[in-house]
This record gives structure tokens, sequence and C-alpha cells, in this order.
């Protein structure tokens, strides 16, 4: 994969990705959740039908009838595509993100080097999108927990010798700077702090980048909104490919279906 240099502007251009239409129907992402698979699923596993649920909308400040208002999110366990390359898939869906979530874990760290790291190739993406202000990236930095003590050290691993001084040999890697120099990039962007403690906190601060960057006030004043969700239903009608079930802090158990999101780009 090449990137064509813009003389203009002194940078490199982010090309165009082929849209990918994921098994739930969409072909734009809106919303990208990249993290290690091996060291972070139980919580991505968490995180993503939560950003897709009512509770998520109350935090918004908005009510059960905007739920088709939710951004798509590519999450690679509901998204990936049945027979086609999974690389050119999950690239293809980052490309279309406008809100890069980093998952970034003490364990995420350990398999960063310059041989073949589909994580670390999202995240290199992710970079270049950014700085060409097609999208904006939002770090979150996971604590080591220790459950049998409570203990809870919060992440740290901010120091950039631990990254090797070259360029990522993976073949669709934009290899425009080092994965030391991708990883200060990274660093210097504020991170959310997340552990069992601070649920709400750092909740609320995703809310407020999904106002800001996808400004949902504007498009719950400006767009037609769905019909309204009867009384005794918790999600909207429509045709559900996947459920997740969840159970809030309050201990009530709810069904969030994986349809129930739209595409506002």
């Amino acid at each position: 994969m090449s990137i064509d240099a813009d003389p203009s502007s002194g940078q490199s251009a982010v090309p165009p990705a082929t849209p990918v239409k994921c098994p739930l129907g969409y072909d734009q992402h809106p919303v990208f959740i990249s993290y290690r698979v091996s060291s972070d699923s139980s919580f991505v596993e968490k995180l993503a039908p939560y950003l897709q649920s009512v509770w998520f909308l109350k935090k918004l400040g908005l009510g059960p009838e905007h739920i088709s208002l939710l951004p798509h999110i590519f999450f690679d366990k509901y998204c990936l595509v049945g027979g086609t390359l999974w690389e050119d898939s999950f690239l293809a869906a980052l490309k279309t993100s406008k809100l890069i979530i980093l998952v970034i874990s003490p364990d995420a760290l350990v398999g960063i080097n310059s041989t073949r790291d589909n994580m670390f190739l999202e995240w290199e993406w992710a970079v270049e999108l950014q700085q060409q202000g097609q999208a904006r990236i939002m770090p979150l930095l996971l604590a080591t927990e220790d459950p049998s003590s409570g203990s809870i050290q919060p992440f740290s691993l901010f120091q950039l010798d631990r990254f090797p001084d070259e360029l990522h040999q993976h073949p669709e890697s934009p290899k425009q700077r080092t994965i030391r120099e991708t990883m200060r990039m990274i660093f210097a962007i504020q991170g959310l702090q997340v552990n069992s403690s601070n649920t709400e906190q750092y909740r609320s601060a995703i809310a407020d980048a999904y106002m800001q960057v996808f400004d949902l006030a504007h498009l719950v004043k400006s767009r037609p909104l769905p019909s309204l969700i009867a009384k005794d239903q918790r999600v909207a009608r429509t045709s559900v490919s996947k459920t997740i079930s969840r159970t809030d802090e309050d201990g009530t158990t709810i069904e969030v279906s994986t349809k129930l999101s739209c595409n506002v780009m």
C-alpha cells in the first residue's frame, strides 16, 4: 500500500479505502476500536455494546428515541467479513472512521516490534488519519488490577526506549515514521486512565468526545426523529442480527442489539 505525497501540505495523503460492507450491513464505521485481542478482549466486549446502548444515550443526555443516531462501531468480533482478507476489512473500516479508540494496556505493548503486528498497524494508520484531520484518536490507558488484593496500578509505561527506533515491517504499514516516533505521537495525546473504580469518569469522557466529533446535539435538533419507542421496549424496533446481554451497574440486565446503530456521517 502506497501513500501519495501532497506537495502543497508537506504531508502524505491517506489513500481512500474501498468500502467493505460488514455482516451487520454497514460500509461506513464512524467509530473504530483498536485493541490487543489476546489481552484486552474482555474489556472491549463490555465497552462496545455499552456504546450502542440506551444507557450510553442517557450518558449523552439523549433519550431512547434517539437510538438510531448512535454511530456504528467497528468491533472486529462482529464486523470482520468472512471470505475476505481480514486485513483489508479492518483497514478499510479504519479509514472511514472519525473517532478511533486505542485500548492501550501493558500487555498490549508487549507485542509491538518491527515485525508484523496488526494492532500496531491500526495505530499507525490512526496517527496518519489524525495528522490529516480525518479522525480523532482517543487513547484508553488500562490499569493493571489484582482482583485478589484489590490493588490498582495506573498505566504508566510511557518510556519510549522500549520501542524499536525503526520502521514497522508490516507490508501494509504506511512507513511514514518509526515505531518509536508513532508511539511518541500517541502518548502525546491526552489519554484516559481506565480502571474498575472510575467507570463513570471515562464513560463521561467518551460521551464528551462523541458530542464533539459527531455533533450529536446538532443532529438531534435538525434531523427528523425516528418513531418513539414503546414504553415497554428497551430498544428500537428493528431487525436484529446479533444481540448482547449485559448487566449495568445497578444490576439491571438488558439486551443490546448491534443492529441499532447507524452511520451519522
